[in-house]
């Protein structure tokens, strides 16, 4: 219907169904800019109607994205609604850089400018990197800084592309406070990478370990990947082998299937790492609580190997042996720990190499190795040492 079709029963109606629903008003009233098709509806799919719910219910939400999902499109159409339906709140959307932070500005400027008049609130400011409405309302777009977060005092905070702004921890410590009294944030984001403030923060919200909510997507639930029904599979498929092979294992692991893999290469291939990961027996009994995973008991007729890397044994150092059969290459048990003193570990690996048939150990001899070595020989008379 248009402006001049509707009634003014109908139109008071409707603003207050889009006052009501932000899914509404978006699947309803906004417009957005294709790259193929132009100027179009913004007609949202079941995921992104998932992610539209998830960021209304929840003070704080973390979405962990795939490229193309729109994620972006839709964190700047709630922020439109935002404004439009509450006076004197401040919206903050922080970039990776100026000109993200401007684009994201310039959607929402589009989505206002397609309004129907009488949803459409007047403009007492639009500049590159802010829009302020009537009601006193405001959006503001940042780039990121050392001192972003010491100006921010916002209603609804948007961190988009979180993975890679830089100096978000800092960023974060000095926002904070700020929506401690009630507002939102939305941390949105493709992965970048391990240890950084996304990945952590994402990780402790999986875990319940702070006050995010997480929020989950996969490339398969795009309708635009399976579009025939009853024959999804196969399109997917098909989709899958044309857009595979422009990426590396790692840029789709992370770009699509949303891994956090580690930054920088490896000495070995990630794609053997993750194989070797996704295909781990779990068919295993643990030892030493939980410190110990052991596949197979000693065979008598064979023969074993025993190769220890020692460590300190503090925070992401971790002392570790695998044990080998000799007769077929087979991984039979491993240990792992970063809490394990080296006397205990020197025990544990004695006491475990006599039981695989006096296994052959062998110790890294480097460092806290040599203390390591001498525990072995001197203290507990281990007689299998193998030195290369």
């Amino acid at each position: 219907m248009t402006d001049n079709t509707l009634t003014f029963e109908q139109i008071k109606d409707e603003f207050l169904k889009c006052k009501k629903s932000p899914e509404y008003f978006i699947s309803n009233y906004i417009k957005v800019i294709h790259p193929i098709r132009g100027l179009v509806n913004f007609e949202l799919y079941p995921f992104q109607k998932r992610i539209l719910g998830d960021i209304q219910e929840y003070q704080s939400t973390i979405l962990r994205k795939f490229r193309q999902a729109g994620a972006t499109t839709i964190c700047a159409a709630y922020a439109l609604w935002f404004c439009i339906f509450n006076s004197h709140k401040t919206v903050i959307v922080l970039s990776k850089d100026d000109d993200a932070s401007k684009e994201v500005v310039g959607r929402i400027r589009v989505m206002h400018e397609e309004l129907p008049e009488w949803l459409k609130p007047a403009l007492k400011k639009d500049a590159e990197h802010t829009i302020k409405f009537e009601n006193l309302s405001v959006i503001r777009s940042k780039a990121s800084g050392k001192q972003s977060g010491r100006s921010i005092s916002a209603s609804l905070l948007i961190l988009d592309e979180a993975a890679f702004i830089e100096h978000i921890d800092t960023i974060w410590a000095a926002a904070s406070p700020t929506l401690s009294t009630g507002g939102k944030v939305i941390a949105l984001s493709t992965v970048n990478g391990v240890g950084n403030w996304f990945h952590r923060i994402y990780t402790e919200a999986i875990n319940k370990e702070n006050a995010f909510h997480p929020i989950d997507i996969k490339w398969q639930e795009h309708p635009e990947y399976h579009p025939v029904q009853g024959f999804e599979y196969l399109y997917i498929q098909d989709w899958y082998k044309k857009n595979r092979t422009k990426y590396t294992f790692r840029e789709w692991r992370q770009e699509y299937e949303c891994s956090f893999e580690g930054t920088g290469d490896t000495y070995i291939d990630s794609e053997i790492l993750v194989s070797l990961k996704e295909n781990c027996n779990k068919d295993y009994y643990i030892k030493y609580n939980n410190r110990m995973r052991v596949w197979k008991d000693p065979d008598p007729h064979h023969e074993y190997a025993l190769a220890a890397d020692p460590s300190i044994g503090r925070e992401r150092d971790y002392s570790a042996f695998q044990i080998i059969d000799i007769y077929n290459g087979e991984q039979v048990a491993e240990f792992y720990s970063n809490r394990t003193p080296i006397n205990e570990f020197a025990k544990i690996i004695a006491d475990e190499g006599r039981a695989y048939n006096t296994a052959y150990v062998l110790s890294e001899r480097n460092g806290i190795g040599n203390n390591l070595i001498y525990f072995l020989k001197e203290t507990l008379e281990y007689e299998n040492l193998v030195m290369d």
